[in-house]
């Protein structure tokens, strides 16, 4: 028996593990400084808020302050019982504008429901010849504009009456 060893191109018998100890450790310590870096940016940021909010603090102090001082001497000015009777009066006037307004504008009711059922139709409806070039949709679903084309105007008529027949576009006349 005969026994070789080549000493010419030695083999390297320790090999490197993909994820050692040392790595995991350099991983750690990146970790923990990357997060001490983040908080020290946060520290630094918070305090600049909190030096913000004390001095929007200070300016508030000093401007109800202000006002307050501006109160008595308008008080001072107009201490007529007839300007207070005129204040008085002006301001149930604008109180009652503010309700009317506020009564007409829950009269004008928009749609709350969407405009998708409208589309929802429209597409359920699909006929070949007809196709649109816009569609608006005003008054909250009320009003309703379609503009487009046909290949065949006799298509129209059938598109409308099976429109009419879709619940969405119960109470909407088509012209």
């Amino acid at each position: 028996m005969q026994q070789q060893i080549n000493l010419y191109q030695p083999i390297s018998t320790a090999n490197e593990e993909p994820f050692s100890a040392n790595m995991l450790l350099s991983l750690v310590a990146a970790s923990a400084l990357l997060m001490m870096v983040f908080y020290g940016f946060l520290y630094w940021n918070n305090m600049s808020m909190q030096r913000e909010v004390a001095s929007s603090k200070s300016q508030f102090e000093q401007a109800k302050t202000i006002v307050e001082k501006l109160e008595l001497t308008v008080a001072g000015l107009t201490n007529s019982k007839k300007e207070q009777q005129q204040l008085e009066h002006l301001k149930r006037v604008l109180a009652s504008k503010q309700q009317a307004l506020k009564d007409l504008s829950t009269m004008v009711r928009g749609n709350d429901i969407g405009l998708s059922a409208y589309f929802a139709a429209l597409a359920r409806k699909n006929v070949e010849p007809i196709w649109f070039d816009n569609i608006n949709v005003y008054a909250g679903g009320q009003q309703i504009i379609l503009q487009g084309q046909s290949t065949d105007v006799k298509a129209i008529p059938e598109f409308v009456s099976s429109l009419k027949k879709e619940s969405v576009f119960n109470g909407i006349s088509f012209k």
